[in-house]
């Protein structure tokens, strides 16, 4: 996970047994940047996107907030090949940046 990428790089933010307030965050781009992972302009949409679904549709049957049921709203988490590719390619990014210990 990319929260544990965080943790490996400084582990002051676990902490007995808690994580710091600055990780608990489900906002992905935050989390990338403080992992220290570069990612493309594809990338940050697709970040995007995925935080919009970890934020409501994991947690909630419907959105939270009116504005985000609307059509133009609604984006797919995952459109086509090439989402599934910069999906793909920003996991083995977190996962090459893991070290050998973490295994």
């Amino acid at each position: 996970s990319v929260k544990g990428l965080v943790i490996q790089n400084d582990s002051t933010l676990f902490h007995d047994g808690k994580l710091a307030k600055k990780i608990t965050t489900h906002k992905l781009l935050d989390l990338f940047q403080l992992a220290g992972i570069t990612i493309s302009q594809k990338e940050k949409d697709t970040l995007q996107r995925l935080t919009e679904n970890v934020i409501w549709v994991a947690k909630y049957a419907t959105p939270t907030k009116v504005q985000l049921n609307q059509p133009t709203n609604i984006k797919a988490l995952i459109r086509n090949d090439e989402d599934f590719n910069t999906f793909k390619q920003l996991f083995e990014k977190v996962q090459a940046n893991y070290t050998q210990e973490a295994f």
